[in-house]
Parts: C-alpha cells; structure tokens; sequence
C-alpha cells in the first residue's frame, strides 16, 4: 500500500497544471500546422512579414506616434521598397535567366570534355562506364532544371486562385497584424488562466526569439545578396545578380545551403572563363564571403537569438524538410528555436515539480519551497 502511494505520488507531476496547458497548446498547435498547415500558408506568411515589420513600428511607437499611423507607414514604406526592387530585378533576372538557358549546350559540353579528360587520367573499367551514363543524365537534368526556371509563367503555378488569395490577402493581414497586435494578443491571452507563468514565460521567449531570428535573418539574406552581387559584379561575372540572390537566399539554410550553392557559383565561373586566374577570382571572393557570413556578420547580427548546436540545425533541416517540404527547410531554425524555449525553460519547471512531487509533505525541504 505504502510501496503504491509512492509511486502515484511520484507521477504527482504529471497533472500539474501549468503542464497540462503547455502541453495540450502544443498539441494543438502541432495538429492545426499538420492538418491546415497548407491552408493556413497565408496567415503564416503574413505572421512572418509582420514579425519583420514589428520593430520598427515599436522604434516609432517610443517615438510618440500612434501605432496605427506607424503601422500605416511601416507597411507602406516595405511595400514600395519591395515592389521597386521587384519591378527593378525582374528583367535583369530574366535576361541573366534567358542566357544561362541559351549556354547550357556549352556549359555541359565543356563540363564533358573536363569529366573525360579526368577518366581518362585517372579511372578506366566500370567508373569510365559509369560516368559515360552518368554525364548525360546529368546534363538532361540540368538543361530541364534551368527550362523550367526560365519558363516560369503563371500557368506552372498549382492555382491562380491561390496565388491570387496570397497577393491580397497577405498584405491586409500584414497590416491587421500590425496595427491590431496589441488587440490579438490581448483576445489570446484572455484564454490562458493569469496564474500559467509557464505558459506566458514560453510564449515571451518564443516571441522575442523568433523576431530577432526573423529579423536577422531577413538582414542577413539582403547584406549577403546585396555584397555577392556586387562583388561578383566588379569582377564581370555574367550571373552576378542572379548568384547573388542565390548565395543570400543559402543563408536560409545555414551550412547546407552554402555548400548547395558553391557548385552552380563555380560551375558558371568556369563556363564563362575556364580554368583560369578570373575563375578562382570568384571563388576565392565567395569564399572569403562566406566566411565573413558564418564568423561575423552572423553573429553580430544574430547575436544570441539562436544558440543551437550545428548538429540540431542540421537534423531539425533534414526532419522539417521530410515532413513539409520545401518551407519545411525554410522554417527549420525557427522551430528548432521554438523547441530550445521548451527545453531552457519547461524542461527546469518540470524537474522541479517532479522533485517537490517526491518530497515528504513535512521535510524541510518542501516547507523552504513553500
């Protein structure tokens, strides 16, 4: 009898309160994502654009201006600087798009000689058979990738409708999130009891956590695109603009997209110069680049928004891509931050509790918790 009395006081914890509405919110939060998570792309769009926009709406707010005119001009300032990028860019892409689509017959040829060359020095037997299959699929594949990269018109777009949802209906949430933040919040929290600290302590970190990330991520991605370009640019690379943007856009991904990106940089590189002292110009340039991302401009960025071994981004990457694709990858950093919030924060909480489970009710111990 005793011998059970312990044991269903040592699971004691498990029904604490504050537990049980941590857990069920995350529950649900993990079930809403899984089953309307495609439904739902709009809202999160809008949520992660709002989170961009938010500090500079709170810079103007201490400033003493209403939070609906600055969210009024916030917005109305990123939409303009967007669009004109946009307007800007479209056709310097698409000329750099069109070219690249024109050279591939070249690219792959010189990339044929390079690979024949390399078996004939040094591999004979079944690698030589194996490359000769090899070269040609790979060629295909890549002359269908830049096709269809080239040719993207509305039509490759699963639906119009859903595009046409996303355009108007992101930037009204945008802006109901902005100007009406406050008011959400305040309508959420009014569902969770004033007594969870646990709860409001997670969700506080989370919130601070997952803007800074956002928004130094969104730096870093327009610094690295921005640097790249005109780096490469200085150096007449042909694609600067368009391996610029890719080379930001790796930021997105840390350690994988870098290396993902390093072979079509050095593969245009060649093709357009050959082995030559301009090719490794703009090898060494992306090199030193990416090192000035991952041991400066990152860190001072980010700062300590994110502290997560290499290891964890890495498998929470290849985790978030299996179970959601393509945005999925693009999400990972920010779940595995939310994920370290529980851990640096639930995880004690709930060791405590077990522990002042396990106490006896008269122990000196339990009376200094008390």
């Amino acid at each position: 009898m005793e011998q059970n009395a312990k044991t269903g006081k040592s699971w004691s914890w498990l029904f604490d309160k504050q537990i049980i509405l941590l857990t069920c919110v995350l529950v649900v939060l993990l079930l809403v994502i899984a089953f309307f998570g495609d439904a739902l792309a709009p809202f999160f769009a809008a949520l992660v654009l709002s989170y961009l926009m938010d500090g500079l709406v709170r810079l103007l707010e201490r400033r003493r201006i209403p939070r609906f005119v600055a969210a009024i001009a916030v917005f109305s300032l990123f939409f303009v600087f967007f669009l004109s990028i946009f307007i800007w860019l479209l056709p310097i892409l698409t000329k750099q798009l069109t070219q690249l689509l024109t050279e591939v017959p070249r690219i792959v040829a010189q990339l044929q000689e390079v690979l024949n060359g390399f078996q004939a020095r040094y591999l004979s037997g079944n690698e030589t058979q194996y490359l000769q299959k090899l070269i040609p699929k790979l060629a295909e594949r890549l002359e269908e990738f830049v096709g269809n990269l080239a040719g993207f018109t509305l039509m490759q777009i699963p639906s119009i409708l859903a595009l046409t949802i996303y355009l108007i209906l992101v930037p009204f949430l945008v802006l109901f999130f902005l100007k009406d933040k406050k008011l959400i919040l305040d309508w959420l929290l009014q569902f969770i009891p004033h007594s969870n600290e646990l709860l409001f302590q997670v969700l506080t970190d989370v919130d601070r956590q997952i803007g800074n990330l956002l928004r130094g991520k969104s730096l870093e991605i327009i610094i690295m695109t921005v640097s790249t370009s005109i780096v490469f640019w200085i150096l007449d690379f042909k694609f600067a603009i368009l391996t610029g943007i890719l080379t930001g856009l790796s930021t997105i991904v840390p350690y994988i997209g870098v290396a993902v990106v390093t072979i079509p940089v050095l593969v245009l590189a060649y093709a357009q110069w050959g082995w030559t002292i301009d090719m490794f110009k703009v090898g060494a340039a992306y090199g030193i680049l990416q090192l000035i991302d991952g041991n400066i401009l990152a860190p001072l960025i980010l700062g300590s928004s994110v502290k997560v071994h290499p290891t964890a981004i890495i498998f929470s990457i290849m985790v978030c891509g299996a179970v959601w694709g393509f945005w999925g990858v693009v999400f990972a950093i920010p779940i595995v931050s939310l994920f370290k919030s529980l851990l640096d924060l639930a995880l004690p909480y709930v060791l405590k509790t077990r522990k002042d489970s396990e106490l006896p009710p008269g122990s000196d111990e339990a009376l200094s918790e008390e």
